[in-house]
């Protein structure tokens, strides 16, 4: 095992939200304005949370009360929300990288992925009204993760009624981060979804 396979993260990621959350007062963190923000396959990992957080299997596998470790936001950037859906689109497209694609479902499924693993790794399966308020950025010109991932996800949070924002982005390769020179590559267009996230948050927030 590598280590990184689906659900290993997930439960170490609430367990690390719990962390926090138990430890609030030391931290100075508001209890209530804790939330997960996820890039590319950390998107996966961010959204995995935000969607299986009530589940009775994460509680069993963490052994804690969902309560602890139920984000109050997500933030997804470019994130590879449906493994299947983009290797789909690469193929029926002839374009994306495969060894991207063997390597990425090795690491989040295995050698051998169980079909129980693959359905809840299907995020936009697990949708609810109790998935978190969702902000979500992606750029039309990815050519890694296609940004019918985080089209498809919006439509299902759209379905339940979840508070969401999304933003799309005519240019910009995979991989823009904060999308200045910073953290390498800039493009004056996308670096506006950080402003476009603190706004969204501030009102997100302040309804909480």
């Amino acid at each position: 095992m590598l280590g990184s396979e689906f659900p290993g993260p997930l439960v170490e990621l609430a367990q690390t939200i719990t962390f926090i959350r138990e430890n609030c007062h030391e931290f100075n963190v508001n209890p209530d304005q804790i939330g997960v923000v996820g890039f590319s396959a950390g998107g996966h990992l961010a959204a995995s949370l935000g969607v299986h957080w009530n589940s009775n299997w994460l509680s069993s596998l963490t052994g804690q009360e969902p309560r602890w470790y139920r984000p109050n936001f997500q933030v997804l950037a470019y994130p590879i929300l449906d493994y299947m859906l983009n290797r789909d689109i690469a193929e029926e497209r002839g374009i994306g990288d495969p060894k991207y694609m063997t390597t990425a479902s090795r690491m989040v499924f295995g050698h051998a992925a169980e079909d129980e693993t693959i359905d809840r790794a299907d995020l936009k399966a697990h949708v609810s009204k109790d998935t978190p308020p969702t902000f979500i950025w992606h750029t039309v010109e990815d050519r890694l993760v296609f940004v019918q991932n985080a089209l498809d996800f919006a439509k299902v949070l759209e379905k339940f009624q979840v508070p969401w924002e999304l933003h799309t982005f005519k240019s910009g390769s995979h991989g823009l981060s904060l999308a200045t020179e910073v953290t390498g590559r800039a493009d004056a267009r996308a670096s506006q979804w950080t402003g476009l996230m603190f706004s969204w948050l501030d009102e997100v927030l302040e309804k909480n």
